[in-house]
């Protein structure tokens, strides 16, 4: 009782601590900035000129994340930052402008390691690069401002320090209701984690996909442990029997895995689901997909099969889709032409096992449409998925970039 007393009590003030910094990055760079400023229009302007500043702090502690991560030969699935998304590819990037979640001007960096590595130096090195690269921002930073003093611009130079040195101590405070900070992660890690536990069972899952394994071939044991495990975890695991039903051409089973996602989803909450859409949304397409591969009809089929926003991050399902329903008009050309953008998106993915995974499924198109399309069927399930009252509130469509 003391030990759960005092950790809730040092959790509160590790609270306080984050708010107090919060705090003093505005209150550090607005008379920073009004002091280098034209008096006409000063505060406007320097508030104006501290959320540049904030924001491009928040870019470079992004980025020390992403150079953590590819320094421990991590591969990065997604960088997120202030109005901008960040999808790596093997050749290149996608990039798109998005709103800010929570009108923060806050920024998160997916990154796993290799199944063969250790984890914990690679976690260590990857949650430490934020933090580092805003203190050394901020040690630079202030050099250069004290040898440029008093120049009118050394007052920016010190306002953009000192946003810097109160991010990375923000960061390194640990705290993890809502979001785990960096200095919670490195917490845990310093303390050692079994790397082996039920708790990491998911980021095993994840790497072992990432390299190259199909979700037909991932250990049963770890997909069973994130089944047993709390909401939203049991969703990520039907996700992966979804894609390995898809990769074994096991179109028969897809009723009882919309019935256990839909059940799945039931029982979260309206903010879970709001934050777990783009998963939510793209696992429901691929069981339409399943579903009308299964009755050899299109009325499982959404138009679109994804919203916009979430079609940008799974760019290959929908022209896969778009090439079920050609090979269920007979359009074999048509449909062939859609497999091959699917395969191009998926050949391009960080995700090593995305390319095999879709050419296994366009085979079993080939398979099953070579000759021409059987009559139309229907089913209860199918039926729930075409007219589903939908539960999440939709985000307004974003420009693809």
């Amino acid at each position: 009782m003391t030990i759960s007393v005092a950790r809730k009590a040092l959790y509160a003030l590790g609270g306080l601590l984050r708010g107090v910094l919060g705090i003093a990055m505005w209150a550090a760079g607005i008379p920073l900035c009004a002091i280098t400023l034209p008096r006409a229009g000063a505060p406007f302007t320097a508030m104006a000129l501290t959320a540049i500043l904030i924001a491009v702090a928040v870019w470079l502690h992004e980025g020390g994340h992403y150079l953590g991560a590819r320094i421990m030969r991590m591969r990065v699935l997604r960088v997120s930052a202030t109005f901008v998304d960040i999808v790596p590819q093997r050749l290149g990037f996608r990039w798109r402008l998005h709103r800010p979640r929570e009108h923060k001007l806050a920024g998160i960096v997916c990154a796993v390691p290799a199944p063969n590595q250790p984890m914990r130096p690679a976690f260590l090195v990857f949650a430490a690069g934020g933090p580092v690269a805003n203190l050394l921002a901020a040690a630079l930073v202030a050099v250069v401002a004290w040898l440029f003093w008093p120049s009118p611009p050394a007052g920016i130079l010190l306002a953009f320090a000192a946003i810097n040195t109160a991010m990375g101590l923000l960061n390194l405070v640990p705290h993890s209701t809502g979001h785990v900070s960096d200095g919670q992660q490195l917490l845990s890690w310093a303390r050692g984690i079994d790397e082996y536990s039920a708790e990491l069972a998911s980021t095993r899952l994840l790497s072992l996909s990432v390299h190259g394994t199909t979700a037909d071939a991932l250990p049963p044991a770890d997909l069973a442990e994130l089944e047993r495990q709390p909401l939203p975890a049991p969703l990520q695991a039907l996700w992966f029997r979804t894609k390995a039903a898809q990769n074994r051409g096991d179109w028969d089973g897809t009723p009882a895995l919309i019935e256990a996602t839909e059940a799945q989803i039931q029982m979260l909450t309206r903010a879970q689901q709001t934050c777990l859409r783009p998963l939510i949304e793209h696992l429901r397409g691929e069981l339409a997909f399943s579903e009308a591969m299964r009755l050899r009809d299109a009325s499982p089929l959404r138009d679109p099969a994804l919203p916009l926003d979430v079609a940008w991050l799974a760019p290959e399902l929908c022209p896969r889709v778009e090439a079920l329903r050609a090979a269920l008009r007979g359009d074999m050309a048509s449909c062939e032409r859609a497999l091959e953008d699917a395969r191009r998106y998926a050949e391009n993915e960080v995700d090593a096992a995305s390319a095999p995974s879709e050419a296994r499924i366009a085979t079993a198109l080939r398979e099953r449409f070579g000759a021409a399309p059987l009559l139309p069927a229907t089913s209860p399930q199918s039926a729930a998925l075409q007219h589903r009252v939908r539960e999440i509130e939709p985000e307004p469509r974003q420009p693809i970039a």
